[in-house]
């Protein structure tokens, strides 16, 4: 995604420009995502809008920035030129070479500074401690959130395993109740039927 480029069509705006998983997104350090736009659809959302009125819910919080980047997305994505945006990359000076790990891979990308809040040439927000300078020290950051999130998981399938002889055992004691309870009916004279 060219962030680069968007940011200057959107005014040099001061919000973060940037490439997530699915969509782009202008934000703050607070709320990434205040404006999105879906890559499929082209569709977009405002964060704030819980009653999904789109440009109508900006113009009545009085956000003039926020509502001038709506109109000039919405411009760009009836025009097409959105298009080349999300889909090309950044042209940066003087690139740096940078490292991070995504889904078990090590991905070299490059940027011009690596700090927040800056994107790299896909377009992907920088954040402080993801990527690094050097392989090594990618993979090592890699490997230690992998062994993190394991630890995690571990812990929460022993917990999942608990609930689930819990309610196992709880479903079984009530089945047992329910044929009971049958059988006791079932066992009723015909003149107990009577009354």
């Amino acid at each position: 995604m060219k962030a680069r480029v968007l940011r200057k069509i959107l005014n040099d705006t001061k919000y973060t420009v940037a490439n997530y998983k699915g969509y782009i997104a202008i934000g703050s350090p607070m709320c990434h995502d205040l404006i999105k736009v879906t890559k499929e659809t082209l569709g977009m959302e405002y964060a704030l809008d819980y009653n999904h009125r789109g440009r109508e819910t900006l113009q009545k919080d009085h956000q003039k920035e926020l509502l001038f980047i709506w109109d000039k997305l919405a411009e760009l994505i009836a025009s097409g030129d959105i298009k080349p945006i999300i889909e090309e990359n950044d042209v940066i000076e003087n690139p740096i070479t940078i490292y991070t790990v995504r889904d078990g891979e090590l991905i070299t990308t490059f940027t011009a500074k690596n700090e927040y809040p800056n994107t790299t040439i896909d377009g992907f927000m920088i954040h402080n401690g993801e990527y690094h300078t050097t392989k090594l020290a990618a993979l090592k950051d890699g490997i230690k959130e992998e062994e993190v999130s394991l630890e995690y998981d571990f812990e929460r399938i022993k917990e999942c395993g608990a609930e689930l002889k819990t309610a196992t055992d709880r479903f079984l004691k009530t089945e047992s109740f329910l044929n009971s309870l049958k059988r006791q009916l079932k066992a009723l004279p015909k003149s107990e039927y009577k009354k």
